[in-house]
């Protein structure tokens, strides 16, 4: 008998090369997705993504009142609760870790970028078509006939400047006295 992954062993199949620490008749671990899979009908409105936000498996042995029992289905059921976040703190960030596809660095080896489909072309013409009517409709309130093609060169610059001199800048300065100055001060900071 020869051991997996030996010298003498001529197979080119990569499993042989890995080694596994289960065996048959083992369970497995339990998965955030076995634990969405088997929430229960109190949690059964949430989206796996809110759902990864808001809830923790705790051992059953530290339950709390509050906590929600899996499905009897779920492999650690009985011995695991799930723990809803109550203060914003214990909220957690979902993150994306690795690939999303099996597939991508294929998909993202694509020139060009992935291929254009008859659906994709109907969203372009479906767009196209909506900015057209939308044109049309801006002539009609506007009664100008090219609305969009227009010369900025021509256009009036906008006067943005709020004041014309340095005096007004000046009162506006003055108008508040010390103390209103530290009340608004004092206001902001309390409020933070």
């Amino acid at each position: 008998m020869v051991p997996v992954g030996s010298p003498d062993d001529d197979s080119t199949d990569p499993m042989g090369d890995e080694q596994c620490a289960y065996q048959p008749g083992d369970t497995v671990p339990v998965s955030r997705f076995d634990n969405y899979q088997w929430r229960g009908p109190h949690l059964a409105h949430l989206p796996f993504f809110e759902y990864c936000m808001l809830v923790q498996s705790k051992n059953a042995r530290d339950a709390i009142a509050t906590d929600l029992e899996f499905d009897p289905r779920h492999p650690k059921h009985g011995i695991q609760v799930q723990r809803l976040a109550r203060k914003k703190s214990q909220v957690v960030t979902v993150t994306f870790n690795g690939q999303l596809s099996q597939s991508q660095s294929e998909e993202e080896s694509v020139p060009g970028g992935h291929p254009v489909t008859t659906a994709m072309k109907n969203d372009l013409a479906e767009s196209k078509e909506d900015s057209q009517i939308d044109a049309a409709l801006r002539r009609a309130m506007d009664g100008s006939q090219n609305s969009f093609t227009r010369d900025l060169d021509v256009e009036a610059p906008a006067d943005l400047d709020l004041f014309d001199d340095e005096e007004a800048l000046d009162t506006l300065q003055e108008d508040f006295s010390t103390e209103t100055l530290i009340a608004a001060y004092h206001s902001v900071a309390t409020s933070w």
